[in-house]
């Protein structure tokens, strides 16, 4: 299944260019590998859905982004709407469905725009919200 997600990567304040984004894309789903994805791009079928782009600073995340999504990696941490149990089914005979249960609560995007903004001064970063395309 291909399943539209977001990712947020931190990065050194300043010009920053598509290459280096990708990078600390990668960097973080390394982290993920084989437990939540086999394969990942950055867009794939959901190219240019953060406001025309793939990449958008966090100050332009909307919680239509976020609810358009089925997991957020922000922090080292993976956050997903549902999870897939296989091992309790619904229901009895053939094409019985497995329970899919919520997983965990997302964070909105009022709170990550202000808890993520850019920061000046001692410490120089800002965060980017990316859309990327799993499969699992």
């Amino acid at each position: 299944m291909h399943y539209r997600n977001i990712i947020f990567v931190e990065a050194p304040l300043g010009d920053i260019s598509e290459a280096k984004i990708e990078k600390l894309v990668a960097e973080e789903m390394d982290k993920f590998q084989n437990d939540h994805w086999d394969f990942y791009a950055i867009g794939g079928r959901w190219d240019k859905t953060l406001n025309g782009r793939n990449i958008i600073p966090i100050e332009e995340i909307r919680q239509k982004h976020l609810d358009d999504c089925h997991s957020m990696i922000l922090g080292g941490s993976w956050f997903a709407r549902e999870i897939y149990r296989p091992w309790r089914p619904i229901g009895n005979g053939p094409g019985k469905m497995f329970e899919r249960k919520p997983k965990t609560e997302m964070p909105c995007a009022r709170w990550l725009r202000k808890e993520y903004k850019t920061q000046t001064g001692r410490y120089n970063y800002q965060f980017f919200a990316v859309a990327i395309d799993i499969h699992n």
